[in-house]
This record gives C-alpha cells, sequence and structure tokens, in this order.
C-alpha cells in the first residue's frame, strides 16, 4: 500500500488508524487541520469512494453513481450499501443546487481573507462530510468481521485503492496528527488542571494544620 510519490510507506494500519478517527468525527464539525493541499477533503472523499468500490460486494450494486466536479474530476461510487448510496445522491444534489455558489463564496474569501465560510460552503461541506464519515464506519464495519483463512485481510482491497491517491494518503496522515495533537493537548490541559487542583489541596491541608497548630498553642 505504497503511495509512488511520498517518501513513508502507508500502510494498512494507517489505513485503519485513519478510518476509526474519520468514523468518530461528527458530520456537523468542520474540517480541520488540512494545509498545502488543494481539496483534501475532495480527495479523500474521492479515494474512500474508490475503496468501498474495491469490495467484493460492489459487484451487486445496482449501478455505478457519478459525479463531475469542477475543477476537481470524476466522483464514482459503486455499491448495494443503501445508506451510501443515498449520501452520494445527497451530496450530488447539493452540488447541483449550490456548487456555483460555493465557488464564488470560496473566491470571495480569497479576495477577502475572511474566515467566516459561506452558507453554500457549509451546505456542501456537511453533506460531503457525511459521506466521508459514513464510508468511513462501512470499511470499519467490514474489517470487523471474521478473517477468511488464507485469504487477504478484508481492508487489504479497499486500502490499496484508496493509497491510488496521493494526495488521499497526505490528507488523511494531516487529519489524523490533527486529531492526535488534539488529544494530547486535552491529556496535558487535564494532567495540569490535576496538578493545580493538588497543589491548592495540599496548601489547604498546610493552612488548615497551620491554624490547628496555632489555635492549640493559643488554648495552652
Amino acid at each position: 500500500m505504497d503511495a509512488h510519490d511520498d517518501p513513508e510507506p502507508f500502510t494498512l494500519d494507517d489505513f485503519r488508524r485513519g478510518l476509526e478517527l474519520l468514523a468518530a468525527e461528527s458530520p456537523e464539525d468542520w474540517w480541520g487541520g488540512f494545509h498545502d493541499i488543494d481539496h483534501p477533503v475532495g480527495n479523500l472523499n474521492a479515494s474512500l469512494c474508490d475503496a468501498i468500490s474495491a469490495l467484493p460486494d460492489a459487484l451487486d450494486a445496482p449501478s455505478i453513481l457519478m459525479l463531475e466536479v469542477r475543477g476537481f474530476g470524476e466522483l464514482r461510487l459503486q455499491t448495494p450499501e443503501v445508506e451510501l448510496r443515498e449520501l452520494f445522491r445527497a451530496f450530488s444534489a447539493i452540488y447541483a443546487a449550490k456548487g456555483e455558489t460555493a465557488e464564488l463564496e470560496w473566491a470571495n474569501l480569497a479576495i477577502t481573507g475572511e474566515a467566516e465560510l459561506g452558507p453554500s460552503i457549509r451546505m456542501l461541506g456537511r453533506a460531503e462530510k457525511r459521506l466521508v464519515v459514513s464510508a468511513a464506519r462501512t470499511l470499519l464495519h467490514i474489517d470487523a468481521k471474521p478473517p477468511i483463512p488464507g485469504e487477504p485481510e478484508r481492508l487489504e482491497r479497499p486500502g490499496v485503492a484508496f493509497a491510488a491517491n496521493p494526495v488521499a494518503i497526505s490528507a488523511m496522515r494531516q487529519f489524523v496528527e490533527a486529531i492526535e495533537e488534539r488529544e494530547s493537548a486535552g491529556v496535558r490541559q487535564r494532567r495540569s488542571a490535576t496538578k493545580s487542583k493538588y497543589a491548592v489541596a495540599i496548601g489547604v491541608g498546610m493552612a488548615m494544620g497551620a491554624a490547628v497548630v496555632l489555635a492549640t498553642r493559643k488554648r495552652r
């Protein structure tokens, strides 16, 4: 599962870790942590659709779903999974209705430098994230099934399909790094808070002890 242009091997464990963190995401929370990548979410979405389409049951799909995204390329999804097909169609419908407006909003942000995202951008982003999160959860569900003796791991073929896109690999790695850094910062913050509470408790205990000693001396 190596990406041709990536110096570090992208392993099956890397793929699985990325899926676990993606699956735990809320579709309502905006993406973060990406930098110096063109269309990070679009590449994640396209490559996860490719990964889903590489599953054996893809042949049972009633049809191949396709969407042409201007400035990016084509999304393709082949799966019998009803939820994934519905989410793909929902994203396609929103893109058809709001795609041009979202492009204008992005262009305006590039000119003004404003941080607030436009409503069409957010609407498309939520729809795309729902598809990405659902795809990750579907792949993890497949991975959780008992292995078949003599057969490769269930994520092997989807992982190879995903890793064919070096940009998706970079986006996955940046996403994982951002989440892990956020988790590490949370742990450090909790440890600091615990130490502060402990120090306060010690201070209070020492003060109470001193007060008792002083009271005892006064009684004497």
